[in-house]
């Protein structure tokens, strides 16, 4: 929000959260501000029946006021007893509060990162970190959990963010707008093993189980097994860096290049490369930057986006054979009826109407789904063409069917939507999408917001960006969609504080702008 001019951050309260080490550190920290103010409390109670005690024995009020009656008396008589009574109750408290606390055991970062200070009281400081299971029991949590740890912005079950994964919103089983990176796991009826299982390594047989899992893991691999299962990426947590859990490829593939004449024989002093650089220098970005960050936006959109899209469509679709209802399942039933399937079975596939988002691009379904499933492939978008798509019941792509560029675009914008606030002005919830994202045959001046992604030209597909008045005219080409996407970020990164509206889009909220650092 906007305050005196300047952009105040919006505060949101904390949920619980999945890391025992956090919660109980949040825990205690809070109970320590409660005994604090009830210490507080108790004292002013104090001072005020001595008071109260000191008027009834030397009768001061009545001398000062000239008023002598029984019913003043009896008054403070009666704000005497409350008084005792609420400053027995908070000395209690506060001493209860203070004297039950456990201490935590935190490393040296970890005191960092929470903002403890090495004199505060009731932490203690080790040099390796303690398995936190018989400090604090941790709350069990799983992806389709009903309660959402954070407003908007955080999953529910979620895990330390790796590099490589974005915040999520609320869980499918209780969400009203599609997130598709919750779309990772099962409901908790499927009984799976999910890698956001809140089971903790705390016994040797644990251990030993979890070692050998990972040694044949790495045995499949290896023998370069297609078979092989990739474990999923973790959802982000809010603003906490973890290990990096990127999925390993099942198999190799290697993009294939467009064919395009504006990207064939382009070399450092071809017209292209020139306004290209144009661009860049007028943004401050160096160009081996930009092919980094296009390399890290690839594999966002493929594990983050695309990836749960598809996984989670396997899933319904698994159900609703289960139950019976194959004729009912997604590419082969159009949206109307979807739609209506959504709401007459939400027992059994609660998530379908969340997904049916991601599937609005098009009449095609059956081309659709099965082009969202290609892409998901490899977990780096290799099969992405940038002006075609893919072959489809034995015959090439036609301009009928939307090409790479136009799904994974609207894929994005759902995704962004999912995790927008909501806003009275869109009542469809497409948020992002309505005020950041404009296509042609609109016209730049119909954008609604100061920075808009701008759809030029559907085939070939050419994208830029609206800025107040101005537009970054992107070059044409395979990259056009990631140069487009890193650039939107840059601008937000550098002109708008890294918000994007309510939402902020660094660590402490969606995670997005590790695409564009420089680690």
């Amino acid at each position: 929000r906007i305050s005196g001019g300047k952009m105040v951050p919006l505060r949101r309260r904390l949920g619980p959260t999945q890391s025992p080490v956090v919660s109980a550190t949040i825990s205690k920290r809070q109970n320590e501000a409660r005994a604090a103010s009830s210490l507080t409390w108790a004292c002013t109670s104090c001072c005020a029946a001595l008071l109260l005690g000191l008027d009834l024995q030397f009768h001061i009020l009545s001398y000062l006021s000239g008023i002598v009656h029984p019913a003043l008396k009896y008054t403070e008589l009666a704000l005497l007893t409350l008084a005792l009574i609420i400053a027995v109750y908070d000395a209690t408290f506060s001493l209860n509060m203070l004297l039950t606390q456990r201490k935590i055991k935190l490393t040296p970062a970890q005191k960092k990162l929470l903002g403890v200070k090495s004199s505060t009281q009731g932490f203690d400081t080790v040099t390796t970190p303690t398995p936190f299971g018989s400090q604090v029991q941790a709350s069990p949590a799983t992806p389709f959990s009903r309660t959402p740890p954070l407003q908007y912005l955080t999953p529910t079950g979620s895990a330390p963010s790796s590099a490589y994964s974005t915040p999520q919103s609320v869980s499918f089983a209780n969400s009203h707008t599609p997130t598709p990176s919750s779309f990772h796991g099962r409901p908790s009826s499927a009984n799976k093993a999910s890698p956001f299982s809140s089971d903790r390594i705390s016994d040797p047989y644990s251990l030993e189980r979890y070692l050998r899992s990972e040694e044949e893991q790495d045995l499949y691999l290896m023998r370069g097994s297609p078979d092989l299962a990739a474990p999923q990426v973790q959802p982000y947590h809010y603003g906490r860096q973890g290990p990096d859990h990127t999925p390993v490829l099942r198999k190799y593939h290697v993009a294939t290049r467009s064919q395009s004449p504006a990207t064939q024989g382009v070399d450092g002093d071809s017209p292209l490369c020139r306004e290209a650089d144009t661009v860049l220098s007028r943004l401050g970005v160096k160009r081996e930057e930009l092919q980094c960050w296009t390399e890290k936006c690839r594999k966002w959109l493929a594990q983050t986006v695309v990836g749960p899209v598809a996984q989670e469509i396997e899933t319904i679709n698994e159900v609703l054979c289960k139950i019976g209802s194959s004729e009912f399942q997604i590419g082969s039933a159009g949206l109307g009826l979807l739609r209506q399937v959504g709401k007459s079975k939400v027992q059994h596939v609660p998530t379908l109407g969340m997904v049916i988002p991601y599937l609005e691009l098009s009449s095609k379904q059956e081309y659709l789904v099965h082009r969202i499933k290609e892409l998901a492939k490899g977990g780096y978008l290799s099969a992405y063409r940038w002006n075609s798509g893919g072959t489809w019941k034995g015959r090439s792509w036609d301009q009928d069917l939307p090409n790479d560029s136009q799904v994974v675009m609207h894929l994005l914008c759902t995704y962004l939507d999912s995790h927008m606030p909501p806003n009275p002005r869109f009542a469809d919830g497409r948020n992002f999408s309505s005020q950041h994202f404009l296509k042609c045959p609109d016209k730049p001046s119909a954008k609604k917001s100061n920075v808009c992604i701008y759809q030029a030209c559907a085939n070939p597909p050419q994208y830029k960006i609206l800025v107040k008045e101005s537009c970054i005219d992107v070059p044409k080409g395979r990259n056009n969609l990631f140069h487009v996407i890193v650039m939107f970020l840059h601008h937000i990164k550098t002109e708008e504080n890294s918000m994007l509206g309510q939402i902020n889009l660094e660590l402490s909220g969606m995670n997005i702008l590790w695409i564009i650092s420089d680690e």
